[in-house]
């Protein structure tokens, strides 16, 4: 929802609390006349995330709404002036729904309560893939087990000359173990880092110790 002033895209973060304080202020609604909604209650209508995917949200409980305000309309026609498609749908044990999508892909959902159900209104960002650092904890493993293997292979090298190159016996476990490693989709990232950390501070260490035998 591209709000007037705002004509620049924003982080995330920025971006669900600027729609949710415009859309509480065009409402009426003073700062304190909301609640904080914990993370579990933030999972309302279709702001969910989707598979590998993750969205910034926030979202508050409307204590007292102003009076002689149709929460509904208002917000909707709110939302609807930024470029919103909305969506109403009834909730059983919940109560009124109203969901919007905006052209930055936000998603806005208020729920009116019905009898003990509170009023919510709750933003999601953008889904935004999820972070993965497995790469990097394989090439940190490789690192430290490249160096080791090389180590142990070495003392079985040592002492003699024509069995040099058992110091390179830990090579094939390496390339072995990456390769399983590989071999599935979830842990393929941590298999390429640990063949990367291991290859290379494994074979430099090996070409010292080889050389000294």
């Amino acid at each position: 929802m591209r709000m007037p002033g705002k004509p620049s895209p924003l982080p995330p973060w920025q971006g669900t609390e600027q729609r949710l304080t415009s859309t509480l202020a065009a409402l009426g609604i003073p700062p304190d006349g909301v609640s904080p909604l914990p993370p579990g209650r933030l999972l309302v209508g279709t702001l969910g995330d989707p598979p590998g995917m993750v969205r910034v949200r926030r979202g508050v409980q409307i204590l007292v709404a102003p009076p002689g305000v149709d929460l509904l309309a208002a917000t909707a026609a709110f939302w609807q002036s930024g470029g919103c498609e909305i969506v109403q749908q009834d909730v059983p044990g919940r109560g009124r729904l109203l969901a919007a999508t905006d052209p930055d892909g936000y998603g806005l959902v208020l729920t009116l309560g019905d009898g003990d159900a509170p009023t919510t209104l709750v933003v999601a960002g953008p889904p935004m893939r999820r972070s993965d650092n497995s790469l990097i904890f394989g090439v940190l493993a490789g690192v430290i087990l490249g160096p080791l293997a090389s180590c142990v292979s070495f003392t079985q090298a040592q002492g003699s000359s024509r069995h040099a190159i058992l110091v390179y016996a830990w090579l094939p476990v390496l390339l072995a173990v990456s390769g399983l490693l590989v071999a599935w989709p979830k842990s393929r990232r941590f298999g390429v880092g640990l063949l990367i950390g291991g290859a290379v501070t494994g074979l430099v260490l090996s070409g010292i110790c080889f050389s000294a035998l």
